[in-house]
């Protein structure tokens, strides 16, 4: 049960400071770099396409070499450094390394994670325990939403943006 709570705790804060910041990328995108619509979208295709393959290839490797804290925590790894690369981006490329390196992570704990929550319950548990985890995970991206406003609502200019990236790399220390 431990497992669980922790794991729960650990989606929390990494979800909340990726959400927090995920609806003003568009914007920054392109206020600050003058990216156009179809190239932010671009952006969050060659991303998400990212998590989607990876989920395949780390079940595949949880399953194979059994090491699902490791691979877990190698997909949580990429999440702090994409926070420390998006307050660091020069340009809309170093955007998009930031958000591919933000779904590599993703698409690699997603699976060792589900993976620890089943071994963790017991099996008429089990489905109400990964329940447990998304309950999490919905939290945290509902306040995610809510604390943008609360930094960043005088007024949106690239300044305010880049002080909420700065306000997105505490949830997760």
């Amino acid at each position: 049960m431990l497992n669980i709570i922790f794991l729960g705790l650990v989606s929390f804060f990494t979800d909340l400071s990726t959400e927090m910041i995920y609806p003003l990328i568009p914007l920054y995108l392109t206020t600050a770099f003058g990216a156009t619509p179809a190239l932010v979208g671009v952006i969050e295709g060659i991303a998400e396409s990212m998590a989607s393959l990876l989920k395949v290839f780390s079940g595949y490797i949880t399953d194979r070499f059994q090491k699902k804290k490791a691979t877990a925590f190698a997909g949580y790894a990429p999440g702090v450094l994409y926070k420390l690369a998006l307050l660091f981006a020069g340009s809309w490329v170093g955007i998009l390394g930031a958000r591919v390196l933000d779904r590599i992570g993703k698409g690699i704990r997603t699976a060792p994670r589900d993976v620890l929550v089943s071994e963790s319950a017991d099996k008429g548990n089990m489905g109400r325990l990964l329940e447990y985890i998304r309950h999490w995970i919905c939290r945290a991206r509902r306040l995610a939403y809510l604390l943008p406003i609360l930094f960043c609502v005088e007024r949106v200019t690239i300044l305010t943006i880049k002080e909420c990236l700065y306000y997105q790399l505490f949830p997760p220390l």
